[in-house]
């Protein structure tokens, strides 16, 4: 999941689609390919595949920035053994060059520099096995998080890096920039941010791809603030679920409804008072997470134990806890996106989301498991080992 979140984060979220791939691999043994980490894209090589469950799945090792760092590395030590080679090869024959006329100087020599050359090719071997072990990274993903090596891919790769630059020098531009004073600006933004959450009206089509440009600079300026250890926790989610077949157990405690109440009670203490804006966006996050999960938060696996569990007017929000309510929060800037909210006001709504999840973060071990149910069933009805 690492995580996550384009996901890339689809992958960490667990926002999954029923993949009923082709009988044979999308992607050869040997090929070079583009893989999606987080928001950029990484040129890789597929090392091995496997068909498991009408899934099929890479091991894939990265190269671009690893090779870089393992490059940048082994360049700079090259440099330096030269350095000391050179060195010393002056110091021997400076050192052993006093009587010449004996011919031992040049035999002494030639035998210390020998020595010295097998050290040196020995040592610099050694390193190299180091480097490229130590910065190497290889990991197993789905046909979702990879593209074949074509110049298309490469300038969506290329925009990618673009639109990640541009993102940085936003939020430290936005940083910069005066807030209005006086309390009523604020509280017409929250009232827009609770509309806007609780409703979900669709955003205006601008010219000229503005809104795409303005949705991805928005999806990555939300997943670049997502803590790194709910990122690791996606991840765990992801491998629990879709490597080792395991499920959560159902219903949860504390729920989806649970957490939000308690972080409800969290905010008034805070704030020693009741903030209606928060609550209401509270409850529009109650009402997309029941919408979505049966919809995109759900992995294959996992889809049988839904209909199990969730039957007439149950909602899911009373059923499922953290590890769901967690994969939302990797689509929620994909769905804000496409409703219509000013730009500032869309901002002041990812703080509040964000707030929650440093919520989350705070109450992690107590929020989430660490070990999830093995004696769950499969969707196809078996006992998974």
């Amino acid at each position: 999941m690492g995580g996550s979140s384009n996901t890339n984060t689809n992958t960490s979220s667990g926002g999954g689609k029923d993949k009923h791939d082709e009988t044979s691999p999308s992607f050869k043994e040997g090929e070079r390919v583009l893989a999606y980490h987080g928001p950029l894209l990484y040129e890789a090589k597929v090392q091995k595949s496997e068909n498991k469950e009408d899934e099929w799945r890479y091991h894939v090792h990265y190269l671009g920035l690893v090779s870089i760092i393992a490059l940048m590395l082994f360049s700079c030590l090259s440099a330096l053994l030269i350095q000391v080679n050179g060195l010393l090869i002056m110091f021997i024959f400076n050192e052993y060059s006093v009587n010449p006329v004996e011919g031992l100087v040049s035999i002494t020599a030639l035998m210390l520099f020998s020595c010295l050359s097998a050290l040196l090719i020995q040592v610099n071997s050694l390193l190299i096995v180091f480097i490229f072990n130590e910065y190497s990274w290889d990991e197993w993903v789905t046909n979702d998080r990879l593209l074949k090596l074509t110049d298309e891919n490469i300038r969506k790769q290329q925009e990618l890096e673009k639109s990640q630059a541009v993102d940085k020098s936003v939020k430290s531009g936005r940083s910069a920039q005066h807030k209005p004073k006086g309390s009523n600006a604020d509280a017409k933004t929250d009232k827009e941010d609770t509309k806007i959450i609780v409703k979900g009206k669709k955003r205006k089509s601008q010219p000229g791809g503005t809104e795409e440009k303005e949705r991805k600079s928005s999806e990555s300026l939300f997943m670049s603030h997502f803590p790194s250890t709910l990122k690791k926790q996606l991840v765990d989610d992801w491998e629990f679920v879709t490597q080792l077949g395991k499920l959560v157990k159902l219903p949860r405690s504390p729920t989806v409804d649970d957490i939000l109440k308690k972080y409800l009670e969290h905010r008034t203490k805070k704030d020693n008072k009741i903030n209606d804006s928060y609550a209401e966006i509270l409850k529009g996050l109650r009402c997309y997470f029941d919408k979505a999960l049966p919809a995109m938060l759900l992995y294959k696996k996992e889809r049988q134990q839904y209909t199990e569990e969730v039957k007439g007017d149950v909602s899911p929000s009373i059923i499922y806890g953290a590890e769901h309510l967690l994969r939302l929060f990797v689509k929620l800037p994909e769905l804000l996106a496409s409703v219509n909210m000013e730009e500032d006001a869309l901002n002041k709504l990812q703080q509040k989301l964000l707030d929650i999840l440093k919520f989350l973060q705070k109450n992690q071990s107590s929020f989430f498991l660490s070990a999830y149910d093995g004696g769950s069933k499969g969707t196809d009805g078996i006992k998974t080992k």
